[in-house]
């Protein structure tokens, strides 16, 4: 199951991290790097 999607910007993802909230993230190897935290009425 996929838990993630593509993001608006080109090289990052978004996942829900929570019903209202959507985090938007990079990958780089190993690491994780987050780049916000978005509440999904401001979407």
């Amino acid at each position: 199951m996929k838990t993630y999607w593509t993001g608006k910007i080109a090289g990052t993802r978004e996942v829900t991290a929570h019903e209202n909230y959507c985090s938007v993230y990079e990958t780089d190897g190993d690491d994780i790097w987050v780049l916000a935290l978005v509440h999904t009425a401001r979407r």
